[in-house]
């Protein structure tokens, strides 16, 4: 039999701000904050992962739940549970677009939209 030869696989994850409202991300794990990302208007923050024969997680997915906050107003809770919070939660692979483009990189993306903006209105 021949083994096959593990390579580096690069995964990233994109996330964008196309709403018009400025977004914090708060992380949380066991109830305490472990980290944060402002998205202000048009931004977009790209994290890059390379492991071998393995591709990168979610880098949302670590935490128990995150909070999303508008305009440092308006919340909305994300987190694993389908029946919980928000539509859209960064922390299930199956909202983020995207997949393999070739057999060492992986590209994904997820935009916030005024539609999440209005979801986390609606939800206040």
């Amino acid at each position: 039999s021949c083994t096959k030869e593990e390579k580096d696989i690069d995964t990233f994850h994109k996330i964008m701000n196309n709403s018009d409202h400025n977004i914090n991300i708060y992380s949380y794990y066991k109830s305490a904050k472990t980290d944060s990302l402002l998205l202000v208007i048009e931004k977009e923050k790209e994290f890059h992962f390379k492991e071998m024969g393995t591709i990168g997680s979610n880098p949302f997915d670590k935490g128990d739940s995150l909070i999303i906050i508008y305009d440092d107003s308006i919340m909305i809770k994300h987190t694993r549970n389908i029946q919980q919070a928000a539509s859209r939660s960064l922390m299930l692979d199956e909202n983020w677009n995207g997949g393999k483009i070739n057999e060492i990189e992986y590209r994904f993306e997820y935009i916030f939209t005024n539609d999440d903006y209005k979801e986390a209105l609606d939800n206040q």
